[in-house]
């Protein structure tokens, strides 16, 4: 410091054209407790750029840093920080038993760690962060609140400490080595030191920005904004529900803004966001309260964007302002030979959708078959059922797949109970309580699922005109069904061969649930049933009802094969319920295989008469 170092305004500074020096010095500083920044100038020489040079800016507090008194007379004993701002501090120390560790590795889909000296958070969030600042002091809104919110107290803190960040970074008019920040002229203030920063307040407009979990009860903030960032880790609508209600009772121009970067299929509420604000952005759909901004590379570049840099600027505006082309290039490079990689570069990098891991087809496959099924159409049509029960109150599921204009149709009624509904909803991550209230699935009462309502759905069908040629099923339960079916007056008999008599009314055919190849005529079986739904989705002659409900079943599959290639869903393996793309399977393996029941003894030969 004594050779290379200077003191402006009380503030020090070491400047050397040797790189490794001046981060050494950047380092030694650190370790000390002061908060020194670096920043990188060119160096001339008589008017000449002869390389570059490098400026290590901190405030010493009336520390020793000098051996020449006329320097350190000139460094500053206080500076315009609040005392405990300026400097890090060790309070205190204690011993603890040696313990065995291990390496940390991180395991979080917004990949998102504390690295470098600073130990800052490095993520995509600093837009937020800076609408926030500017809602909480700059919008004109006297009192005001701002949030930063998530599930839990980390998530939102990632957010609120970009917010703090921004709030202590030399503003963007200075020079470097004049450091002045808004929170260093008194704009703003910060409460808690250091990362500990828990609230920064705006004492010209009375105004607060802070980070908030447990977003679940909200009885006392009075939002004018909220930012919730990486949606798609929400486990359910429901807190953003609450946040906007208390939004909307805000006057002025109070906001809520959402981000998230493309979910995958199985996160629903960063889903079902992500395709209301699509709809907005492409004119699908009219709602002048809500805006957004999509970032993802067109359609035409999905084929060949890891070897096309052209395109990657659509997806990512900030390439080669803030975020380093580079970084992408070594993501790209490993993408190309990993297909984990690949799937999960393509969507966090470059916005295409491509399900989840383990999906079993491909996104843009099962976007391409849904549409709407209005069974009011179908009525006359070639109709197969199937039927997927649980056993106490998960999902039972009912699909229908009637053959019509040389195209199959398929629709799901979904049933579950009233009681424990909202307790299942927050194990599985899924909001059936929601749907539950919107029509998508048929909450019966008691605490297990009584067959009589599904039944009395086949039935309704057939009473409406369906011509049902018969119903598959997993033999789990299904003698309850039957049962049930006898006590609302529905005749159903079960199918056991060709050469066994018919029954009355509705025929019931087993169907198969693991990877066995049945050949007898009595049966269905999933291998040859999934081969012919996805043959059905693949060649475009598939229409599904699209539903939440069914695109959760079908996120969740999981698919086990033998050594035969004979493919069945697991239960076991996949990720939740899957009961909507059994029956959907059943109904158009069904479809495929048609089965006639024997004729009858009297059709034959006649009724004897004695």
């Amino acid at each position: 410091m004594d050779t290379d170092g200077t003191v402006t305004g009380g503030q020090c500074s070491f400047c050397n054209t040797n790189e490794m020096l001046a981060k050494d010095v950047l380092e030694l500083a650190l370790s000390l407790g002061l908060k020194a920044t670096m920043v990188v100038k060119s160096a001339a020489l008589n008017g000449r750029r002869v390389g570059a040079s490098y400026h290590v800016n901190f405030y010493a507090s009336g520390k020793r840093v000098f051996r020449l008194a006329r320097k350190q007379d000139r460094v500053a004993h206080t500076h315009n920080r609040r005392r405990l701002s300026g400097d890090r501090k060790i309070v205190e120390c204690e011993r603890i038993p040696s313990v065995p560790v291990r390496c940390i590795s991180v395991d979080s889909p917004s990949q998102m760690f504390l690295c470098g000296q600073n130990m800052i958070p490095t993520h995509n969030s600093p837009l937020m962060a800076g609408i926030g600042i500017d809602m909480m002091g700059y919008a004109g809104k006297e009192r005001s609140e701002v949030y930063a919110i998530a599930g839990d107290k980390d998530q939102a803190n990632v957010l609120f400490k970009d917010a703090v960040a921004m709030c202590r970074a030399n503003l963007p008019d200075r020079e470097d080595d004049e450091f002045e920040s808004l929170e260093s002229r008194g704009d703003v203030v910060i409460r808690g030191t250091g990362d500990n920063a828990w609230r920064i307040e705006h004492p010209e407009t009375s105004s607060k920005f802070q980070s908030m979990a447990s977003v679940d009860s909200i009885s006392g903030p009075r939002p004018y904004a909220v930012l919730a960032d990486e949606i798609h880790e929400f486990k359910t609508a429901y807190s953003l529900q609450i946040w906007k209600a208390a939004i909307d009772k805000m006057s002025g121009d109070p906001l809520m803004l959402l981000g998230t970067n493309t979910p995958a299929i199985n996160q629903i509420v960063g889903t079902e966001y992500s395709d209301l604000f699509q709809k907005v952005v492409t004119g699908q759909a009219e709602d002048d309260s809500l805006f957004g901004f999509i970032a993802r590379v067109d359609e035409r570049d999905r084929a060949t964007v890891f070897d096309n840099e052209d395109c990657w600027q659509k997806s990512l505006p900030a390439l080669g302002i803030t975020y380093p082309v580079d970084n992408v290039r070594k993501r790209v490079t490993t993408a190309k030979l990993m297909l984990s990689e690949a799937l999960s570069t393509k969507r966090l990098y470059f916005g295409i959708p491509v399900g989840t891991e383990g999906f079993w087809t491909t996104q843009e496959a099962w976007d391409s078959c849904q549409g709407k099924v209005n069974e009011a159409d179908m009525v006359g049509s070639p109709c197969w059922l199937g039927l997927d029960l649980s056993k106490k109150n998960d999902l039972t599921a009912l699909s229908a797949c009637w053959r019509k204009d040389m195209k199959l149709h398929v629709k799901t009624w979904y049933f579950t109970t009233k009681a424990g509904i909202h307790d299942r909803a927050r194990d599985d991550n899924a909001p059936y309580d929601q749907w539950a209230e919107k029509g998508l699935i048929e909450a019966v009462p008691g605490a297990t699922i009584d067959y009589e309502f599904v039944g009395a759905k086949v039935k309704a069908l057939i009473d409406a005109g369906h011509d049902v040629r018969f119903l598959a099923f997993d033999a789990a339960k299904i003698g309850d069904f039957i049962d049930a079916c006898a006590r609302i007056d529905f005749d159903v008999w079960r199918f056991e061969g060709p050469d066994e008599p018919a029954g009355e009314g509705l025929m019931l055919v087993s169907h198969g649930q693991g990877t066995r190849i049945v050949f007898v005529e009595r049966a269905l079986c999933m291998p040859k049933s999934i081969e012919k739904l996805e043959d059905s989705i693949l060649d475009g002659s598939i229409v599904i009802d699209s539903s939440p409900v069914t695109t959760m079943c079908a996120s969740n599959a999981a698919i086990v094969a033998d050594a035969m290639n004979n493919r069945a869903f697991d239960k076991k393996r996949s990720r939740g319920r899957i009961d909507g793309m059994i029956s959907i399977a059943e109904a158009v393996g069904s479809a495929h295989n048609e089965f006639e029941p024997p004729a009858s003894v009297y059709r034959e030969r006649g009724a004897l008469v004695l």
